[in-house]
């Protein structure tokens, strides 16, 4: 199914740069997947660690991710 979505178009215009669909972690949530195409549209920042994220307890806590320390 991906395949054709990112078949879609002609050889000059893409039709999509992504997919979304519903998340079976987060329902009603929804997830994008994003073609490499898609680059051309975004910015890129420099990553930040996990841990230097104010809000990474709370996401830790909400998605029961166990993180261990090495």
């Amino acid at each position: 199914m991906s395949a054709a979505i990112h078949a879609a178009g002609d050889d000059t215009t893409p039709r999509f740069d992504g997919i979304v669909y519903p998340s079976r972690m987060n329902f009603p949530g929804q997830c994008i997947a994003l073609f490499d195409r898609s680059a051309r549209h975004l910015d890129h920042s420099a990553d930040l660690p996990l841990r230097r994220h104010g809000d990474w307890p709370a996401f830790v806590r909400t998605y029961r991710i166990i993180v261990g320390r090495g």
